[in-house]
């Protein structure tokens, strides 16, 4: 409650104001009119409650200037519209001091997508369940809510903040309607009067004394803390800060109501408390997304740290790591968040009952490897018009670097094809760019792919239909089931110049060998298909060809294969801990040639 000098420096400020006086202009901070919905919109905009109130002196009416929203409807490929044009919704209580009863209106959105028919609530007792005594309201059509709180309501709590709760309500962007156990808590000042309530902000709430360093770790700062940004409405402006943090808002959701559907006895509450400690933890090192399989990894062995009644065995955590992480890193943040509602939907309903499946033992035995080579698949297969261009896809793509010695020979990737029996493997689903140094080399020197070696005709080059194509740049293989099994490379205009080389299509590589014992030092970019990092997908590194050689690292050394390159065991000493980074090191890329020079300085294999 304010005091009476209190009310007259906020008369002589809104004096100044008035007059233009500190320079003028209104503070970045202010609410701005709301136009955009769900976890995108593309409908028409509805206003949301943006005023604080202001109470008189002598009575203990609250006026507010909030105004009605309106709706549409949606489904999961659709989005409505309700967001804060800014995405920045902090402002503080501008009430008059009063010896009367008085009361303020905080006013705000439920997040995660937009949430309408919310019960939000100020929660006084601490139980985060809304009493009968406790301040309480709905979620509008567009996730804004105006919650009426009394000064002796906010002096019943003895702390310096106050706790606002929404329970279930119904995602706008996707229809879905959530049950009493979405519970998502914002803790703010007590005066503060414009707010949202996401998960991010419970993620914060979670964080307990430890709440600035997750906030300032996820991407806000202390101007624009987790309970005043509107993500979803700055990421439909193309921000980038929006977009990271409605991507941690979206994978934070669906770990913690995944991991609590699967495992008995575990509630969303517990998943949040133990990932805001893992967010902590990694506060100088956090990825740019919650689908890093060391990150959920981590978030599940805090569980069992926190709960000791809790048990899994390696196997289990192993399958859940891989279902779970592979819906995650499919989850992007593009223009329009249709994909991204539609997957979150997809993992609040079928990925969910498959992680429970897993814990009951009731899944397939081949779920796991499912997910992690299919995951698009299964939502698409329940989403008509699902569309999504999978980054990952970008794995099975691979740059082969061709210069020339004149007419004498080709140099691809540091090795001389017409003098050693350079070999390159691929599979079907594979892409091989033969990119060449320059303009010239091909221009001088056609790079073709033939089914004859050293062929000095045209005869028996492939075309389109095999996967070929060529051009000054760049001669390309897309390997089909019309592709031959053994393809040689040639110069279109003089023979002798790829006349040892190959390229074998291979079901698996089972067979594969390098051409020495030693490879040096690896990075394999894919994804790992078993142990404790199953999932894992990004640049994995250190490994290694042969155990002998990750032994010379380490006295000891785990073994990984990867969903790209099956059959095929690498060798990982254990003192190396980088599985599925995001960003490379500058270790040699695996290719699968037989080829390498391991004590070469370069990162791309060559």
């Amino acid at each position: 409650m304010f005091n009476l000098k209190t009310a007259f420096l906020f008369i002589i400020s809104a004096a100044l104001a008035g007059c233009g006086g500190g320079g003028g202009g209104s503070s970045a901070m202010t609410n701005q009119a709301t136009s955009s919905g769900g976890y995108g919109s593309t409908g028409d905009s509805s206003s949301s409650s943006t005023s604080t109130a202001s109470t008189s002196s002598t009575s203990s009416s609250t006026s507010s200037t909030d105004t009605s929203s309106s709706s549409q409807d949606d489904s999961s490929q659709d989005d409505d519209s309700a967001s804060t044009s800014a995405g920045d919704t902090n402002t503080t209580d501008s009430s008059d001091d009063s010896d009367s009863a008085s009361s303020t209106q905080i006013n705000g959105h439920v997040i995660d997508g937009y949430i309408k028919d919310a019960t939000v609530f100020l929660d006084l007792d601490g139980d985060l369940l809304a009493g009968q005594d406790e301040p309480t309201t709905t979620s509008a059509e567009d996730g804004s809510f105006s919650l009426t709180v009394s000064d002796t309501d906010a002096d019943s709590t003895d702390e310096d903040s106050l706790t606002i709760v929404s329970l279930g309500g119904t995602d706008v962007a996707t229809s879905r309607a959530l049950g009493d156990e979405m519970t998502l808590i914002a803790s703010i000042p007590r005066t503060q009067t414009q707010l949202v309530v996401t998960p991010l902000s419970t993620l914060s709430f979670y964080a307990g004394e430890q709440a600035g360093v997750l906030e300032q770790t996820l991407g806000f700062s202390d101007a624009k803390p987790a309970q005043s940004i509107d993500h979803i409405a700055l990421a439909k402006e193309s921000d980038a800060t929006g977009a990271a943090l409605t991507l941690y808002a979206a994978q934070a959701t669906l770990i913690a109501h995944t991991l609590s559907k699967a495992i008995p006895g575990v509630e969303p509450a517990a998943v949040f408390q133990a990932l805001s400690a893992v967010v902590v933890s990694n506060s100088s090192s956090l990825p740019s997304n919650f689908g890093d399989t060391t990150l959920v990894k981590n978030i599940l062995e805090k569980m069992l740290e926190n709960d000791s009644s809790l048990t899994w065995t390696g196997d289990l955590q192993s399958d859940l790591l891989a279902v779970l992480t592979s819906t995650l890193q499919k989850m992007y943040v593009e223009s329009d968040l249709k994909a991204l509602n539609t997957i979150a939907s997809f993992g609040l309903s079928t990925l969910a009952d498959d992680m429970k499946a897993l814990v009951d033992g009731t899944a397939s035995e081949t779920i796991a490897n499912d997910y992690l080579t299919n995951v698009l698949s299964k939502v698409d297969q329940i989403y008509d018009g699902f569309e999504l261009t999978d980054k990952e896809s970008s794995y099975r793509t691979i740059e082969y670097a061709v210069s020339n010695n004149g007419s004498s020979n080709y140099v691809v990737d540091n090795i001389n094809p017409s003098s050693e029996e350079f070999i390159v493997y691929a599979r079907i689903g594979d892409t091989l760019n033969f990119q060449a140094a320059s303009n010239s080399v091909y221009n001088f020197h056609p790079f073709k792919f033939s089914t004859v070696q050293d062929a000095t005709s045209s005869g028996n080059d492939l075309g389109q239909n095999e996967g070929a194509s060529y051009s000054s740049t760049v001669s390309t293989l897309v390997v089909n089931s019309n592709t031959p099994k053994t393809i040689f490379p040639r110069c279109g205009v003089h023979s002798g110049m790829y006349s040892k080389g190959k390229i074998v299509i291979v079901d698996d590589y089972s067979d594969f060998n390098s051409n020495s014992d030693a490879s040096g030092a690896l990075r394999v970019i894919g994804t790992v298909a078993k142990g404790p990092f199953k999932g894992a997908s990004g640049h994995t590194y250190d490994v290694y060809l042969t155990t002998d050689e990750a032994l010379e690292v380490d006295s000891g050394y785990h073994t990984h294969s990867f969903v790209e390159y099956p059959g095929l065991d690498f060798y990982m000493p254990n003192n190396s801990k980088s599985h599925g980074k995001e960003t490379s090191n500058t270790s040699t890329l695996f290719k699968p040639k037989s080829h390498y020079k391991g004590s070469s300085a370069s990162a791309s294999g060559y």
